[in-house]
């Protein structure tokens, strides 16, 4: 476990998490209201998806690593959700504060698409995926954001109303054009997704992220 710690990416997704929650503080004392504590849970799920995707690398019982992936799956699209969470910058104030507000967004988007990265790579060292991996998980995660952001689904809806959320599914797919904008977030959290991971592995995650 130390030795994972000591990996550069995931000290980096410790440093950016340290350094989001540490501005949330500075913005409670500068605005003096708590808008925007909400984050930390988002963060926390954020990350959570690391926590499953190492799990399933160090594991030596299969039941344990197939379920840990499920899990892995599910949760993955809160590290990337983070960066939608930038819509609240038009309702929440003081405007005084908006710069440092959006900076403050900035770093927990940066530690979520640090996770997103981390824990795929884990994923895709663990199961040996085809290259083509990154863009199917792309696709099931911007998937997950479109139902979290416009549906307002979480992950834990998937244990506790999985009914509702496969007759939402069906309905998406049976008339998408009433769910706008399903296909476009989709598709550019896809492309985007999997372009980062590329990116990302060549010159962050060139090393292997467990030995």
């Amino acid at each position: 476990m130390k030795d994972f710690f000591k990996k550069p990416a995931v000290r980096g997704i410790v440093y950016l998490s340290l350094l989001a929650i540490g501005m949330n503080l500075v913005r409670l004392l500068l605005a003096e209201n708590d808008a925007y504590v909400w984050l930390n849970w988002n963060l926390f799920l954020a990350l959570v998806p690391v926590l499953f995707a190492y799990t399933t690398m160090v594991s030596k019982y299969r039941i344990v690593v197939i379920i840990m992936a499920l899990m892995w799956i599910g949760f993955l699209p809160n590290a990337p959700y983070l960066i939608t969470d930038f819509i609240h910058l038009a309702d929440v104030g003081p405007r005084t504060l908006l710069w440092y507000d959006a900076m403050m967004m900035f770093v927990y988007s940066l530690a979520g698409i640090l996770a997103y990265m981390v824990s795929l790579r884990i994923i895709m060292q663990r199961f040996r995926w085809r290259l083509y991996m990154p863009l199917v998980i792309g696709i099931l995660a911007g998937f997950g954001i479109y139902l979290g952001r416009y549906i307002r689904f979480n992950s834990w809806h998937v244990l506790t109303q999985p009914l509702d959320i496969l007759q939402v599914i069906g309905e998406i797919i049976m008339y998408p054009s009433q769910h706008a904008p399903v296909l476009t977030m989709t598709l550019s959290f896809a492309v985007f997704l999997t372009v980062i991971y590329f990116i990302s592995s060549l010159y962050i995650l060139h090393e292997k992220t467990i030995d």
